[in-house]
């Protein structure tokens, strides 16, 4: 997983791919997580990943499809 990515984005990126396609998280690699991210950082990611994979499942269900944007987008400091 993101080979050219540095060895903590890589781990995290594997951590995530386990939260996401299956129930429960490999000791190892729950273990390989935790001695890189804090308790709190652990919970962070777990909880974007639930919100990602539950806005997912609800569009998925209700077959709703991204909306295109047209033109450029704002940025957060455009008023």
């Amino acid at each position: 997983v993101g080979g050219d990515l540095p060895p903590i984005d890589r781990m995290v990126a594997e951590f995530v791919t386990a939260v996401i396609t299956t129930p429960r998280v490999a000791d190892r690699l729950f273990d390989q997580a935790h001695a890189v991210l804090s308790d709190r950082e652990i919970v962070e990611v777990l909880q974007i990943c639930g919100y990602y994979w539950c806005l997912a499942r609800v569009a998925t269900v209700l077959d709703i499809t991204s909306t295109t944007i047209h033109g450029q987008m704002p940025s957060l400091g455009d008023s």
